[in-house]
């Protein structure tokens, strides 16, 4: 998974978390697996709040997750001439679709057009 992940997105994993139900499970298969509880959510999205377990994925995660990130995450991307509003606007959007990306944009310049206009 940590290669996949870094060839997709461009970084590396260090860790991975999930979280479990307590009214539905313990977390035994998790613990036996060497994943850490660390805590509880606050169980905002239906009021149960659930285990959160972590798993390291490589041994200096400690230094690597407190240390400052070897790239700015978010930059935006250096823009042509030809870049319109929209694309500037929303150059630090992770989109990783190039075809969302455009519709965005083209839903965003017909949309300032005319904000009266229905929005398909």
């Amino acid at each position: 998974m940590p290669t996949d992940w870094a060839a997709r997105y461009g970084l590396a994993p260090v860790l991975v978390e999930t979280f479990v139900d307590p009214t539905r499970f313990d977390g035994g298969c998790y613990r036996a697996a060497n994943w850490t509880e660390v805590g509880q959510t606050a169980g905002r999205r239906d009021g149960i709040p659930k285990h959160l377990f972590v798993y390291g994925l490589c041994s200096n995660r400690r230094e690597q997750l407190c240390a400052a990130p070897p790239t700015r995450l978010n930059m935006p991307a250096p823009l042509g001439e030809s870049a319109s509003w929209a694309e500037v606007e929303f150059a630090t959007l992770r989109l990783h679709d190039q075809r969302l990306k455009q519709r965005l944009f083209t839903v965003a310049q017909d949309f300032y057009k005319n904000p009266q206009a229905n929005v398909p």
